[in-house]
C-alpha cells in the first residue's frame, strides 16, 4: 500500500505487543494530532451516534444533519473489488463497507471496522446505530469470533424478536 506522498503505510499489526495485544502507539499525542480525514479516534458513544444519524436517513434526535438523498449516495455500491490487505472481495460504498456474506453488518446495513476489532454500523431497517470500541488491541480476529460481531448479533436478535 502507498500513501499519496509515496511513503509506505505502517503495518499496524506490528504496532502492538505480540503476546499481550497491548498497543500504545495510538496513545501518543503526536499520533492523535496527525489523524487524517479518512480515520478517527473516538469512543463508542460517538461512533454509535454517527451511525444513528445514518440509520435515521440523515436525522438524529430530531435534527437533520444530511439529506436522505445524500445518505442514499453515501451507501450506494462503488466497488466489490478485492481488498488490498485481505485479498477478499469487499463491497464498498463512499467510506463504508456494505453488508455482505459473513460480515458483521446485516442485509441493508453499512459501516466500518476500526483497528483492534472496533466496529460501527448503521442498520436503517432496524433503526439501529451501533458502535463498539475495545480496550485490548487484537488485530485480525476472525469476524465471526469478534466481540463486535457477537454483540451486534445479540442486539439484532433482540430487536427482531420484538417485531
Amino acid at each position: 500500500m502507498r500513501w499519496a506522498s509515496n511513503t509506505t503505510l505502517h503495518n499496524f499489526s506490528t504496532l502492538c505487543q505480540p503476546n499481550t495485544g497491548e498497543c500504545t502507539y495510538f496513545v501518543k499525542s503526536s499520533v492523535r494530532m496527525s489523524e487524517v480525514a479518512s480515520t478517527g479516534i473516538m469512543n463508542a458513544r460517538a461512533i454509535a451516534r454517527h451511525y444513528a444519524m445514518l440509520a435515521g436517513h440523515g436525522m438524529v434526535d430530531g435534527t437533520r444533519i444530511l439529506s436522505a438523498e445524500r445518505i442514499d449516495v453515501i451507501r450506494a455500491l462503488q466497488t466489490d473489488a478485492p481488498d488490498e490487505l485481505s485479498g477478499l472481495p469487499v463491497r464498498r460504498a463512499l467510506g463504508y463497507v456494505l453488508a455482505g456474506e459473513g460480515g458483521i453488518c446485516a442485509t441493508g446495513a453499512f459501516g466500518h471496522g476500526g483497528y483492534g476489532g472496533s466496529w460501527g454500523f448503521a442498520d436503517p431497517e432496524r433503526k439501529l446505530g451501533f458502535g463498539l470500541t475495545k480496550n485490548l488491541m487484537k488485530p485480525w480476529l476472525e469476524p465471526a469470533q469478534s466481540a463486535a460481531n457477537l454483540v451486534a448479533a445479540a442486539i439484532r436478535q433482540h430487536l427482531d424478536a420484538r417485531i
